[in-house]
Parts: structure tokens; sequence; C-alpha cells
């Protein structure tokens, strides 16, 4: 490959002044070359009488790089030589190895100047022939940590003479990319600091003994050191082939400014896209130094798009889901990103599932996918529901194509004016076929969209949702609000449901009857004895957790009022119950008021002196109706239940058999014994014992025979 290079001379004749010049030079130009050319300070070093400088002449389009030489064949002190290469900007990331220009540089002798008016027409290699790795001569670890890690300020390098670092400056400007390459500013022989338009040099070697009187300077820049530790990024370019990282560099770098501070970024991810083949960070260190969307448009490209460099089993995967999540896509505005065909080739190829990209495309932000996209995709009904979970206007039309979505549970827990309008859509659209099927759905979530239902067909879904409470799941509850409509607002409609239904009651329909419908209702639904009895045990064996109190209170009522067939049986098993809550002050002044009295005054003053021999031999003595308390509710009991057995009538069993506990029947006993009716009574149960027509406990018999004894 050859290329073709300018150059111009510059010396002393008469004055600091260009000598010869391949090529002609605007004054602007002209400037900068008469000024750089000459020597870089007021006084000349004995080490440094010869050095290099490269910068661009802007004006030109040009790259100088320049060799400077003491002219002591001068009489005037502090002449020089300076032969200066002008470079094309494309030419200059031609050339593989900028050490190979250093060659071209001859000191020129005094009048004979006519070949620098010559262009140079050179041959170099190939930049990709080579795959030697950069050779730790070619770099000088301290010298590009200083440089690269801090971008924006001079570095200054102290040396006895040029020679010391000049190669290793120049292979420094090898391995940057070309856009870099142009904007590098260098000087191996600074006796002064040098700059141009009013910019420092990036690096610049100086005498040792130059170095105090910079330090002093007021300008900002860094000196360097040798041996700093080798840092990570420094390592890259030990390990790396020579050409191929300059490959990289040169494609990626074309549309990447040409600072210093995008060299360390652009080293990384050569490392991280090749030999680390990291997506996530790769992506951090593009957005973190290339934000600016018209910044390394070539190397976004080569990774956010589908023939991405980042090249291991799941990587393109993780990429789209990343476009699809990321919050800013701003700094890739410019790239075509294809993420809906992208999604499909991943699902056609099985690198994901179609949940997982249901899931993927409606957890992103809105605007990343359009609705197109469904056209691409054939739902079953199961993804459908998920779709609409996560965006239901979307999932819309989806849904209206499948009669099954109409009894899926997840339709009708979305938010209650979304199942609405799905309801009235689905009648419509003609699609509700089973209404059992679908009330029990809807109650089987808790849906509110229940009262829709019932307005439209109100007998079945009434009667449905009683029969599906009854089946006795835990599980199965109704809302707040329909269990109010029907036990209140429809409690008629209720309670024909339940008379009809009286055999086949579940315990948790009588736990809801109990909390719910109203008492003087419940006093009035006609159950048979059996019926309350098994609803009152079951209740007990299912650890209910209403109150009990309450339902034996009412349930003794009812036995009480003897409103039914044999409820002194019902009594029987409510009544101990209820005198245990009052023993223990468990009743409450609401249950109590529930329950019937019967008070009357049933001593016989007549026969009292019989009734005192009776109280005097059993050790009990019982209070006439007015000496007994208001609050004494366990005495109350025991009267009203004695007054009722005898008033209905109720079989001697059904006393002692509400009376098993000793302390009660004692109670009860010595009450009786106090008035006529009540000693007829005992003498019936005596009768009854003895006869072995109903059963007995040992103690009640041996209590009754002693009352017997006596009367």
């Amino acid at each position: 490959m050859i290329i073709t290079l300018q150059q111009t001379l510059h010396g002393y004749q008469n004055g600091h002044q260009v000598l010869a010049s391949s090529i002609p030079i605007g004054e602007e130009g002209n400037k900068v070359l008469l000024f750089q050319s000459d020597l870089s300070g007021t006084l000349i070093n004995a080490n440094f009488e010869s050095y290099i400088t490269g910068y661009p002449l802007a004006s030109e389009s040009l790259y100088a790089f320049a060799r400077t030489w003491y002219a002591s064949e001068m009489r005037r002190p502090g002449c020089v030589w300076t032969q200066t290469l002008l470079i094309r900007y494309p030419d200059l990331g031609k050339i593989p190895d900028l050490l190979a220009l250093v060659k071209l540089f001859e000191r020129p002798i005094v009048n004979e100047y006519d070949k620098y008016n010559s262009e140079i027409e050179v041959e170099f290699n190939s930049l990709l022939r080579s795959s030697e790795n950069i050779s730790n001569r070619e770099i000088n670890n301290s010298i590009y940590q200083i440089l690269y890690e801090n971008s924006g300020v001079p570095i200054i390098i102290p040396a006895s003479s040029p020679n010391e670092y000049e190669n290793e400056i120049i292979n420094l400007w090898s391995n940057q990319w070309p856009r870099l390459r142009r904007n590098f500013f260098f000087c191996s022989g600074a006796l002064n600091l040098k700059s141009l338009n009013n910019r420092l040099f990036d690096l610049q070697i100086i005498p040792e003994e130059s170095l105090k009187s910079v330090s002093r300077s007021e300008t900002e820049i860094l000196i360097y050191h040798k041996n700093d530790p080798i840092h990570d990024w420094v390592k890259i370019l030990h390990t790396s082939k020579k050409n191929d990282l300059r490959k990289f560099l040169w494609n990626f770098g074309s549309d990447i400014d040409g600072f210093r501070k995008n060299y360390i970024p652009l080293i990384k991810l050569y490392h991280l896209i090749y030999f680390e083949k990291d997506f996530h960070e790769v992506n951090s260190l593009i957005q973190t130094n290339f934000s600016n969307p018209k910044q390394g448009k070539n190397i976004k490209s080569k990774i956010y798009t589908e023939d991405s460099l980042i090249d291991y089993p799941e990587s393109e995967k993780e990429i789209v889901k990343y476009l699809l999540f990321a919050p800013d896509l701003d700094y890739l505005d410019g790239i075509t990103l294809n993420i809906e065909r992208r999604l499909i080739n991943l699902l056609q190829n099985g690198k994901i599932q179609l949940e997982e990209l249901l899931s993927m495309i409606f957890d992103c932000p809105s605007g990343r996918i359009s609705n197109h996209l469904w056209d691409e995709i054939e739902l079953p009904d199961n993804l459908i529901l998920d779709l609409l979970a996560r965006n239901y206007a979307t999932a819309l039309p989806l849904i209206l194509r499948s009669e099954n979505i109409v009894y899926s549970e997840t339709i009708w827990r979305l938010p209650h004016q979304q199942q609405r309008d799905l309801f009235f859509q689905f009648l419509q659209h003609n699609l509700i076929r089973d209404w059992p099927r679908l009330i029990k759905v809807i109650l089987e979530v808790g849906s509110e969209l229940i009262f829709e239902l019932y307005w439209k067909n109100n007998d079945l879904v009434f009667n449905s949702s009683l029969e599906w409470y009854n089946q006795g799941k835990a599980t199965q509850q109704f809302t707040a609000g329909w269990k109010d409509f029907i036990t209140k607002e429809k409690d008629q409609q209720f309670i024909k449901w339940l008379r009809t239904n009286e055999r086949r009651i579940h315990s948790k329909m009588f736990a809801l009857i109990f909390d719910n419908l109203a008492s003087r209702k419940i006093l009035t639904l006609g159950f048979s004895h059996n019926t309350w009895l098994t609803a009152y045990k079951k209740l007990k064996l299912t650890e209910y957790r209403g109150n009990v109190e309450y339902i034996a209170s009412l349930l003794l009522t009812i036995g009480f009022n003897n409103d039914i067939a044999n409820s002194e049986w019902l009594v029987s098993v409510t009544f101990q119950d209820v005198y245990v809550f009052a023993e223990n002050l468990q009743l409450g002044q609401h249950n109590w008021n529930i329950i019937p009295k019967d008070f009357e005054e049933n001593m016989d003053n007549d026969d009292w002196g019989i009734i005192e021999t009776l109280v005097n031999i059993l050790k009990f003595k019982p209070k006439k109706q007015y000496q007994v308390e208001s609050w004494d509710y366990c005495e109350n009991l025991i009267r009203t239940f004695c007054n009722k057995t005898i008033k209905n009538n109720w079989n001697p069993g059904a006393f002692l058999s509400t009376l098993k506990e000793p302390k009660l029947f004692y109670r009860a006993a010595a009450y009786c014994v106090t008035f006529k009716k009540g000693r007829q009574l005992t003498m019936k149960i005596i009768r009854h014992i003895e006869n072995r027509q109903i059963q007995f406990e040992p103690f009640q018999y041996q209590y009754l025979r002693k009352i017997k004894k006596l009367s």
C-alpha cells in the first residue's frame, strides 16, 4: 500500500522561515508551522538537540509530524532545522506503525533544500497482515496509565534526553485509532511547555532540570512517575494481538470522538466482547461512556442488533430482554433494533417459551412493542388470560375469540369495572352458555359481579349461590355484600330455601343463619328438633368461631317456646351449656333477654311444714320467688325449666337428661318439692324410673327416693 506524504522544511535564513514545501500551505497553516517548527524554548539544552513533535494542522486537514535539530552550524545561536511530514487525515489511519515515519526524517544541509520541495511516496504493509501480540517493549505501562486515566490533563515526562522515551511515545501514538491519532499533541523535547491555540500538548518530554520551574507553573499538569502499579486495562494491551486490537479500534473508533477519555472504554470493550463475552458489562460501559446517541453508532449497532458481536448461547435473549426493560434507550436512538422480529425468532428457535415471551412483553415499558406482534403469535387461552391481567385493552379482542375464557377465574379477578365491561361483552356476543358454571366461578373468586348476574337471572343465581355455599367447603365464602343481600335484603327468599332444604343443610349454612339472620326470623323457621340438634352438635364439633352463647340461648328459647314437637329434647342438649355460660358470667344481657322466663310463685304456703321438713332433710332451702335476684340467671333458669317441663307435660326422661350434672339436678329437685305440681312431677319421674320407662343416673334415683320417703 503506497501513501503519499507532503513535507516542509523550516530553518534560519534572515530569520526563522519556511525553506521548502512540497505543497502550498494557507496563511493560517503557515503561521502554525512557523511557530511550532522553531526552537521549543528560549535556552538550548545540549541533551535535547533533536526531538520530534506531533500535532494536527486543522486548517489544512493534515497532521504534522516533525523532527527538529539544533542548527549548530549557523552563526546565530538558537537556530534550528525542522522537517515536517504532512499526512492527510485519511492516510493517518492507513499506516500500521508510525515509527516507520521516523526513518523519513533527514537532517538538512545548508542551502541544499530542493528535495524537501518534493512529496514522499512510502509503501507500508497492510494493517491486517500481522498476528503478533503487542510486545512489552512497545508499551510503557506507566505512561499509558497516566495519559489515559487523566484524559483532560497534560502529562509531563522529565527525562535526560528525548531518546529515552521517543520510541515509546510513537508506539503509543500508533496504538491509537485514526481520530485519536490526528487529535494527539506530543513533543519529545519541550524546552518550555508547548501549546497550540491555548491548548497544552497532551504529552511532553522536558529536561529533568526544567522540572522545578514547570512544577511551579499555575497550569494544571501531571508529572509522570515510573513503575506505578499496572492496572487491569493496561494488561489487556499485553495480551492482545496487535492488529486485532487495532482493527477493533479502527472500526469502532471511527464515529467516536478522538479524545483520550475514550481510549480506556474502547480497550475494555474489546476485551469484554471477545474474551469475557459479558453483555451487561459491555452495555454498562457503552451507556456510561457513549450516552450521546451520535457517539459510537458503529459499536452500538454491533452490540444491540441481531448480528451482535456478543455471541454466547443466551446472549440474544439477554440483549432483547434488556432492550425491552431498560427504562431509557435514548442513547441507542438511530439504531434499528427490530425487537419484535427478534422476539418472534427467539420463540421460533425455542430460546424462550410463549409464557416467558408474554411476561417479557407486558412487563416492559409501554411503547416498546406494537399490537402487530399478536398477528404473528397464536395464543392459547391461558396465555390470553395472562395477557389480559397485564394489558386489558390489548387483550380484549383476543378474549372474545374463545368461549371457554368466560369461565376462567382470571377474568373475574380483574378490577370490577373491567369485569362488568367483559360481562356485557360476553352477553352481547352470546358467549355465556352455561350459567351455573359461570355463577360458580364468580362465587369462587369472590367477585361482586354476582349482583350483575342476579339482576339478569335472579332465581337461578340466588339458589345456585346457596347450593354452592351449602357444599360446606371452608374456602367457599360469600363476599360481605352478597351475604348481607341474601340474609337481610332477601331474607324471605333465603328462609324459603332453608325450609325447602332443611334435611340437607350443612353446618356451615347454619353458621350463616345464626351469624346473619335476625333472631326473630330464626325462631320462626320451624325446623324439627332433630335439625336444630344436629346443627348445634356439628357447629360445636367444627370449632365454630361465632357466638356459641347466642346460639345455645336461641335454641334453648326454641325449646322453651314448645312450638315444635319434642322440643324438650332440644332443651336437654342446650340447657346445661346456657347454665354454664350464666354461671361463668359469659351469657350476656342480650342473650338472657332472648330466653323466655317462667317466674310465677309456685310455693304452697299451706304445706310449708311438709316443705320445711323436706328441705331440712335435703339440706337445701329454696328461696321464694321474690327472694330470687334478677341477676341470678342460674336460679331463674332452673325454675323456668321446671315450670316449662310441668306446663308442657314434657317427657320425664328429658328432665333427667337435661339435669345430668348433680348440682343442677339437686337444685331443680329441691325447687320442685316446694310446690304441689313440682312434687307431682317428682313422683311421676319416680314411677317412670321404677317402671323402667326412662333412663336415669343412679344419683338421681337415690335423691328422688329420699324425697318419696319423706313425702
